[in-house]
């Protein structure tokens, strides 16, 4: 018995290797998050299975998801490899065993506090907004996600707690991709309580040039010119930085002369076009508050 276990794991393994080379099941990811927000703007989204033109998380039908994960993580990790690397395959493999079980529901909570533990200056605020925020009920917080799938930008303890009730999760701004593009929660299954995320893949060549050149840009700042924007401000800032950099990627591979220029020529126009679609929008940004202070300003 314990052998046949082992030969229909092995099985099941190697299968989902192949299919994970495919691009048809997907691991954790690049540990880079920049690189991660670009796939994700793809359609693309970690643990799931690729079926037509969606994308169907796994990790959470339990036990395949975990052999799947692992299978898919090793895959991934594999594919990056040289052969100076493949000694160090062991420590490879515990990372993706650690990757795979972090992304389990019921392991969330623990990474999380590892996290917080290990870096408080950086965690410590998104942890306890974390923490907090269960304090709502699970009910609700599903009903929320039903009545306003979008991500929400939650900023405080007070914002975490509005992102999880109905009525008031929509009064804060959302998240955004690298395109200023609200993101949205979608689940495959019958109703709101359905444990399967899904995504649609996206055919879109904006995305797919950062993705060719590894082009992968981080999110804007929230401050500009030595000024914190507002939520709200944040929100209008990286709208607009992700639509005109979006316009300007999309017409420069458009031109035909693009497909000319060597990979190192690509990435530094693509880049070129990032940075101008920031600048473009900063402008306005400050042009808007400028507008603003004048209406508030009182009268001479």
């Amino acid at each position: 018995i314990a052998l046949a276990r082992i030969t229909q794991g092995s099985l099941v393994g190697g299968t989902v290797a192949y299919l994970a080379s495919e691009g048809l099941i997907t691991g954790g990811g690049p540990s880079n998050a920049n690189a991660r927000n670009v796939l994700r703007a793809s359609g693309w989204q970690p643990y799931s299975i690729k079926v037509g033109n969606r994308y169907v998380g796994y990790n959470r039908l339990e036990p395949l998801g975990v052999l799947a994960g692992l299978a898919a993580d090793f895959a991934e990790i594999s594919a990056d490899l040289s052969d100076d690397e493949r000694d160090n395959i062991a420590a490879r493999i515990a990372g993706a065993v650690a990757q795979n079980l972090a992304s389990k529901t019921w392991l969330e909570g623990v990474s999380n506090l590892v996290e917080m533990i290990s870096d408080p200056d950086r965690y410590s605020d998104s942890y306890i907004r974390r923490l907090l925020g269960t304090l709502v009920p699970t009910g609700a917080a599903h009903l929320t996600q039903a009545i306003d799938p979008v991500w929400r930008d939650a900023r405080s303890i007070l914002d975490t707690y509005k992102s999880r009730l109905p009525g008031l999760s929509s009064t804060l701004p959302p998240r955004r991709d690298i395109w200023g593009r609200p993101i949205k929660r979608e689940f495959a299954g019958p109703d709101l309580f359905s444990p399967f995320p899904m995504s649609e893949a996206q055919d879109d060549p904006a995305t797919r040039a950062l993705l060719e050149t590894r082009v992968f840009p981080g999110p804007v700042a929230r401050t500009i010119r030595n000024r914190e924007l507002t939520p709200a401000g944040y929100s209008e800032y990286a709208r607009l930085a992700g639509e005109y950099a979006h316009a300007g990627v999309a017409a420069l591979v458009a031109d035909p002369a693009y497909i000319r220029l060597s990979e190192e020529d690509k990435a530094k126009r693509v880049r070129r076009e990032i940075d101008r679609g920031r600048e473009l929008a900063r402008d306005e940004v400050m042009r808007q508050i400028g507008v603003l202070e004048q209406q508030l300003s009182p009268p001479r």
